[in-house]
């Protein structure tokens, strides 16, 4: 089992990283975050848990 993890703070792009890096694995899990950086600019974030 392995993990990544993805961050960003455009939504789109989020998405299309997310989507893009699980297209070819066996995904167990993923955890999301949303949270404020120190600079006021939204982060998204996630745990990726797969196989591959």
């Amino acid at each position: 089992m392995k993990v990544e993890l993805v961050s960003k703070s455009n939504e789109t792009a989020f998405e299309d990283c997310i989507n893009e890096f699980i297209s070819n694995k066996k995904i167990r899990d993923i955890k999301f975050t949303h949270f404020m950086g120190h600079d006021n600019v939204g982060i998204f974030s996630a745990l990726i848990i797969y196989e591959e």
